[in-house]
């Protein structure tokens, strides 16, 4: 679906419901609900929605954030496992190799090739600061990197 199809969707199809949830929070008296949870959830609905609505006119903002959710459950998942990093660098260290390879991962990169050229390129400065110019030419995004590292590579 192309962007002007998404947003002809959403308009069509989206709309009318997001309009009609928010009518219907907007006539609750939210004082006199039983549940402190779904006051709670109301509230947060009618304090938010300026920016819950977003997706609505941006075609590549995402409907939902099932991306973000999933990036985040197996964080949750290894840290049983990360309880043997046994220090804070090593903790660091984790989580910035987490963080390198979900990015590379998001970018369609073939993480083992992503981080065999990054290690490689990196080696010389193992003693010192490494230059932003250098590592600008190898963050996931970069023409040269897809190209490299690509999962059609």
């Amino acid at each position: 679906m192309n962007l002007d199809e998404r947003m002809e969707y959403r308009h069509e199809h989206t709309l009318p419901v997001v309009d009609e949830l928010f009518r219907l929070i907007g006539g609750f008296d939210l004082n006199r609900m039983s549940s402190e949870k779904m006051r709670k959830a109301c509230r947060y609905l009618m304090n938010h929605e300026a920016g819950l609505r977003v997706f609505l006119d941006d075609p590549l903002v995402a409907a939902h954030n099932n991306s973000s959710e999933e990036a985040f459950v197996s964080i949750a998942r290894g840290r049983h496992n990360w309880l043997f990093a046994y220090s804070e660098d090593g903790a660091r260290a984790l989580t910035v190799l987490s963080s390198i390879t979900k990015t590379a991962r998001r970018c369609g990169l073939n993480v083992l090739k992503y981080l065999e050229l990054v290690m490689n390129r990196f080696r010389e400065w193992r003693e010192s600061a490494i230059p932003s110019d250098v590592i600008e030419r190898v963050l996931p995004w970069n023409d040269e990197i897809r190209e490299l590292c690509g999962l059609s590579v």
